[in-house]
């Protein structure tokens, strides 16, 4: 059953589908409550508590492959450089939005690597953490799946704000240098 929204004419209109609330560009409370909770909070959780991703725990390294190492403890400075700066640029986002002037394009093509990144990893998490449910800690294993959404629907609307008062081959120029500098630079500290 669909939902009618009262416009002032007293027309009926439908409320948007739910892909085009979430990409809007008029934030909702619980979306920002939802994008501090899976694009603030609980990365930092994570990364904080992180017992078989990027560094093992003694408790997993029986389950573990390679000799007890963490999944993708080879890209363990990569993925700390990259959400250090994806997490500390999501708060200040969600804290000022718009006011950010220029950085708004820059950030847009941060949120897209970030949403990128997050998603592979939370793809690669499924199988531990179907299994991780079982003692409950397995629900976190989600959250680079969350993060990821939330970095993706906070990518649009950075870039969609920046369009609105910058030229548009501007904004494409300076979310792409971004993608390439937030995947390169992370990349050369790792290795």
């Amino acid at each position: 059953m669909e939902t009618l929204l009262q416009t002032n004419d007293s027309t009926p209109a439908r409320r948007p589908k739910f892909l085009k609330r979430q990409f809007s560009a008029v934030t909702t409370l619980s979306q920002r409550k939802f994008d501090w909770v899976f694009g603030v909070g609980l990365p930092v959780v994570c990364i904080a508590a992180d017992p078989i991703v990027f560094r093992s725990a003694g408790f997993f390294e029986p389950i573990l492959e390679n000799g007890g190492q963490a999944l993708l403890s080879e890209y363990k400075i990569f993925a700390y450089a990259l959400s250090t700066v994806s997490i500390m640029a999501m708060a200040a986002w969600l804290l000022w939005g718009s006011k950010l002037g220029e950085l708004r394009p820059f950030l847009g093509g941060l949120f897209l690597t970030a949403a990128a990144i997050s998603t592979i990893v939370g793809i690669i998490l499924i199988p531990f953490s179907m299994m991780g449910m079982v003692l409950l800690i397995g629900i976190l294993g989600f959250t680079p799946l969350f993060s990821g959404f939330v970095f993706l629907r906070n990518s649009f609307r950075a870039l969609e704000s920046s369009a609105e008062d910058m030229p548009l081959k501007y904004v494409a120029r300076a979310a792409m240098l971004a993608v390439i500098f937030s995947l390169v630079v992370p990349f050369v500290l790792n290795f």
